[in-house]
């Protein structure tokens, strides 16, 4: 890609707008402070006002935001990419899932109701994001409010884990940091997907103050990963980082690897006791009874769950209906057959076609872009896709929202950098009808 088309903060972009209009673009604060307070579910759900009827603080800076977006005339402008259609059809899939749901079991309670407004917050989040970002101060704009919450969260994972720390692990060691209604796996998942992105910002930014309070912000994130005992979290991070080497640096992957498996029963000595005792603790042998019984549940949910399946194939049983037809009441800790027993075939395509739609767009912003921090945020999307798709075989790690709603953000970010690079190229096209 020759010099003319490298973005840089000197450099203008052609668009709807003038020059001097684009500089003028305000952000949508509303939007950037939902974004900062989105993780922090301890502190709208506890020590924010709500309205009642299930909504709460959040909700409130939802439908603000959204206000926001269709009031202001340079940001309502619609923004056609190859991933609207998806997103709108998973969203409406949940609603058909309700339907099902009436069918199947006959009701539909408002705590079910509730559940499903609280899902589709974050994939309509993406629409919010992706019109209300307009260059690529936006952008950095959001990058910083997806930042911010980390100090707070890490003080008060820090808090929880001094209140209940021991030398050898137990199940009592496990915390929920500020994800006060979820738990420990879905915590695990949040850092071990999203510090991929701090990881790659540091890896191309080289402005040095940057690079400190990345640096400080990731040795945090990666605390609160190892003593969240999650073992899926871990694997998917690892996993996730593979594949983010073999995209930037595939003759690297193949030394990598090896070395791994030669090191890698070395370096798990110098973990922590606990850890190591919560790593150890499931076993792939044949005899089951090596296995912890987290791990041999699985099994057993995810073999009725794929019977659900089997009796309503096209569309699933319906929401939430795999908990009352499941003998242990208990979810399939794997959303991929959640999917298939509740939404059907239709709902695990499209939940598909979004996973590996988003990688794409992840992969081209890196290939395409010669701007360190577009190249950062696309490389790095692409790892939070992997460590997603991955932990979701370990558990439900994506209907709830404060876990998932930074995927969708990212994303949004991914498409309007990628957006603001093929302006430049009109062979590209400014719609990205091939993404």
């Amino acid at each position: 890609m020759s010099d003319s088309v490298i973005i840089k903060k000197t450099s203008r972009v052609k668009s709807p707008f003038k020059a001097e209009e684009r500089d003028s673009i305000k952000p949508n604060i509303v939007l950037l402070f939902l974004i900062f307070l989105i993780p922090l579910q301890n502190i709208y759900i506890y020590k924010l006002p709500g309205l009642g009827g299930g909504l709460n603080f959040l909700n409130i800076c939802f439908l603000i935001a959204f206000f926001v977006w269709k009031t202001r005339p340079e940001l309502n402008q619609g923004t056609r990419t190859a991933l609207n259609k998806p997103i709108i059809f998973y969203m409406v899939s949940l609603l058909f899932a309700l339907i099902m749901r009436k069918i199947t079991l006959g009701e539909i309670d408002m705590k079910v109701i509730g559940n499903v407004k609280d899902m589709l917050l974050a994939p309509f989040l993406f629409f919010i994001t992706l019109n209300s970002v307009r260059d690529r101060k936006g952008i950095i704009y959001v990058i910083v409010a997806t930042i911010s919450p980390l100090l707070y969260m890490f003080k008060v994972f820090y808090a929880q884990h001094i209140s209940v720390f021991s030398y050898h692990y137990d199940d009592d060691s496990r915390i929920r940091g500020t994800f006060s209604l979820l738990g420990s796996n879905e915590i695990a998942t949040f850092y071990a997907s999203y510090t991929l992105i701090m990881i790659t910002l540091f890896y191309f930014i080289k402005a040095t103050k940057i690079r400190v309070i990345l640096g400080v912000l990731i040795a945090l994130n990666l605390f609160c990963i190892i003593y969240s005992y999650s073992r899926g979290a871990y694997l998917s991070f690892f996993i996730a980082l593979l594949a983010i080497v073999w995209h930037t640096r595939k003759k690297i992957i193949f030394i990598l690897i090896p070395v791994m498996l030669i090191f890698g029963g070395i370096a798990l000595n110098f973990l922590p006791t606990s850890v190591q005792e919560r790593i150890h603790s499931i076993s792939a042998a044949e005899n089951v009874s090596t296995r912890d019984a987290s791990a041999q549940s699985r099994f057993v949910f995810w073999g009725y769950a794929f019977e659900q399946f089997l009796q309503y194939p096209v569309a699933g049983k319906g929401y939430l209906t795999f908990v009352e037809f499941n003998p242990y009441h208990m979810d399939t800790h794997n959303y991929y057959l959640k999917l298939l027993a509740e939404q059907g075939i239709i709902g695990f395509i499209i939940f598909l076609v979004i996973l590996w739609r988003a990688s794409k767009v992840g992969r081209n912003l890196y290939d395409e872009s010669d701007d360190p921090l577009y190249k950062a945020l696309g490389i790095g999307l692409f790892g939070v896709v992997v460590s997603l798709a991955f932990g979701n075989i370990f558990g439900d790690r994506f209907t709830y929202y404060p876990l998932s709603a930074y995927f969708y953000v990212y994303l949004a970010l991914s498409l309007r950098a990628l957006m603001l690079i093929r302006e430049k190229d009109p062979a590209h096209g400014v719609i990205l009808r091939r993404i």
